[in-house]
């Protein structure tokens, strides 16, 4: 920082005193004064650039967060759902647990203010709402085939969160999410 402080110090000399053009007639005082608020401008800018890498690193790290705790509900309703498989009662009971972890993953989402990736955010809350619409038709399935037909349409579904969620987490400086 201090060295880009310096730089910019440096380049609004040389403006003021190297090359702004001008008469010989302008007293160098004056000329210096005119310019004066360039040289505040320079680190405030600087400033606003270290605020605005504060700002992601910190709507990073707070999705990182989100990811972490998405991530461990999502491997705990795999658990769940393999644990029902031939029961379409603990399926759906484990549709309905799923769900519930799924809808405090998104009101967590929506609780943020994302700023520029705002976007992203909006993109990935979309596909949970998607995602938890075939929840619902899985807890309220009649009967097998109905569950099924809803599940089926989860993995492409998952596909396209992935997708979203590496958009977001690019626009982060995140890596990429493991599939």
């Amino acid at each position: 920082m201090a060295r880009t402080k310096r730089l910019a110090i440096l380049a609004v000399t040389f403006l003021v005193l190297g090359g702004c053009g001008g008469s010989g007639t302008t007293p160098i005082t004056s000329a210096a004064t005119s310019q004066q608020p360039s040289v505040g401008a320079g680190p405030t800018v600087t400033q606003s650039a270290v605020s605005s890498a504060a700002a992601l690193a910190s709507l990073a790290s707070q999705y990182t967060d989100l990811s972490n705790k998405g991530n461990a509900a999502v491997a705990q309703c795999n658990k769940d759902k393999t644990a029902a498989v031939g029961s379409l009662t603990k399926s759906k009971a484990a549709a309905q647990e799923c769900m519930t972890t799924y809808i405090g993953y998104v009101a967590d989402l929506k609780a943020i203010n994302w700023g520029s990736t705002q976007p992203q955010a909006d993109k990935i809350i979309a596909d949970m709402d998607k995602i938890d619409s075939l929840m619902v038709l899985m807890i309220d399935a009649p009967d097998a085939a109905t569950f099924r037909a809803a599940y089926d349409q989860l993995d492409p579904m998952a596909a396209g969160f992935l997708v979203d969620a590496n958009t977001m987490r690019s626009a982060l400086g995140l890596a990429p999410a493991a599939s």
